[in-house]
């Protein structure tokens, strides 16, 4: 519920955030739900990201990969998908500065898929809410 919120209240405060479709916050809510009973990761790491702080915690990391490889940016083998990064990052974002910005500097293969994923997600939230 609290991703639903935090979706919501980004859509809410940030006038050049397009907001998600009933159908694709539905899909989203799913994908969290799946990932949190798949991974364990503690409620207060959920709260700290949308708050904007990441945790260094291997459930909180393994979260994120979940999530990303359920949200078709990344691919099952860890590899990041361009394509799937540039689509999610249009869900919230339209100005090709922004997109451009974050795809040049938040759409990188790390040295594992974790640390990708961690990057990926705490680069997000910062190119979005600064």
């Amino acid at each position: 519920m609290k991703f639903y919120t935090f979706v919501l209240v980004a859509c809410a405060f940030i006038a050049t955030t397009k907001c998600l479709l009933a159908t694709d916050r539905e899909d989203k809510m799913k994908i969290h739900n799946v990932c949190v009973a798949e991974t364990g990761v503690s409620q207060e790491f959920i709260d700290k990201m949308i708050a904007g702080e990441f945790c260094d915690d291997t459930n909180f990391k393994n979260y994120l990969v979940c999530f990303l490889k359920n949200d078709g940016v990344f691919l099952d083998n860890g590899e990041l998908k361009a394509d799937g990064a540039n689509r999610q990052i249009r869900e919230f974002a339209d100005d090709e500065d922004t997109v451009s910005g974050f795809m040049a500097n938040c759409a990188v293969q790390m040295a594992t898929v974790e640390e990708s994923a961690f990057h990926y997600s705490k680069c997000m939230y910062n190119t979005l809410y600064g």
